[in-house]
């Protein structure tokens, strides 16, 4: 089959992460290369024999509001809270099927702040113990006691993202709001030194920041890195995206995207903490709907008619009616169809 020209990652860097690349390599199995490398022809062929990740969405409740983030402003726009908390059974059930049909990943976030559920030791134990090859999340950092980093790393758990903007403690207060910029820095600081107490390399930490628009985004990131050194294995930027400048019946991607081929479809389904499924985590608002979990199997899911139709109108263009897909960030950042970091 002809390989399309569909940008993998486009909005995701690398930056400077020698020792993240090394320990990963390191670490892999076979089962996790060929994972990797699925990850980039699975798209780039559009032939996908099963979902290689699952976004699994532990909470949608978050204990920071930070103004760029779509759930603060779907809470504040709404006038509403998100507080829904995954069972305990829905996520077995998942995980059980995930499991059966050989998916190689889940990522436990979406919209919340997954380090509050109260059992998440417990269910990334059960999905690492299952076989789940790679478990990974994104965290604020700012539950990340002593004792929980512990609990953590010994539930096996892959990797750990650190969500951290500015080297800058009032920079940072201000983007993270309702974080402590001292208090977050000590505990990030912290989860390599008890890795190395308990002798292991895992989970490969990072520290991920968003680049804003009229910052030295250069010189940041070497602030950041000078902050932490070693005390993270690897750093990354993501490029911004300002959903709450852009009404909600204007395009955001504009002529950027009349080209662009989403790779989404072809690796990934996200899964709220009611068991709804949607294509991708862009889909915020639950606006295309594309399976229930509870009452449908990940296979029915990923071969039925939605997502199917879903992937149609991304060949042929009309995908840009579509209101959770024409304000998406990747494909704003798409641009020349271009990898970003792998």
């Amino acid at each position: 089959m002809n390989k399309k020209n569909v940008a993998v990652n486009a909005a995701f860097h690398y930056y400077k992460t020698e020792k993240y690349e090394r320990l990963e390599k390191e670490t892999a199995t076979p089962e996790y290369l060929e994972y990797r490398k699925n990850w980039v022809e699975y798209p780039k062929t559009q032939n996908a024999p099963i979902p290689l990740n699952i976004d699994i969405e532990l909470t949608s409740a978050c204990n920071l509001r930070c103004p760029m983030c779509p759930r603060t402003i779907f809470c504040e726009k709404n006038k509403k809270d998100m507080k829904g908390f995954i069972t305990d059974e829905l996520f077995y059930k998942i995980i059980d099927d995930a499991v059966n049909i050989g998916v190689p990943a889940i990522k436990l976030n979406w919209r919340g702040e997954s380090t509050i559920h109260p059992h998440i030791i417990e269910l990334i134990t059960y999905a690492k113990q299952k076989g789940i090859i790679d478990v990974l999340m994104n965290t604020n950092g700012t539950t990340m006691t002593e004792e929980f980093t512990e609990k953590l790393i010994k539930s096996g758990i892959d990797k750990v993202f650190f969500s951290f903007d500015s080297p800058h403690k009032e920079t940072y207060e201000s983007i993270r709001v309702g974080a402590q910029f001292e208090k977050v820095v000590e505990n990030i600081k912290r989860i390599n030194k008890i890795k190395e107490k308990l002798g292991t390399v895992k989970p490969l930490t990072r520290i991920s920041r968003v680049n804003m628009p009229n910052d030295d985004n250069e010189e940041l990131m070497k602030k950041t890195i000078e902050l932490f050194g070693d005390a993270v294995d690897g750093y990354n930027f993501l490029s911004f995206s300002d959903f709450a400048v852009v009404p909600d019946d204007e395009m955001f991607i504009s002529e950027k995207a009349n080209s662009f081929l989403c790779p989404m479809p072809y690796q990934r389904i996200t899964v709220s903490c009611s068991g709804k499924v949607y294509p991708c985590c862009s889909d915020t608002k639950e606006q295309y709907c594309i399976g229930d979990l509870n009452t449908d199997s990940i296979m029915d899911i990923w071969t039925g008619e939605r997502l199917n139709n879903l992937r149609k109108m991304i060949i042929d263009g009309s995908w840009k009616n579509l209101d959770t897909c024409r304000n998406c960030f990747a494909a704003a950042y798409h641009q020349d169809r271009k990898d970003g970091s792998i």
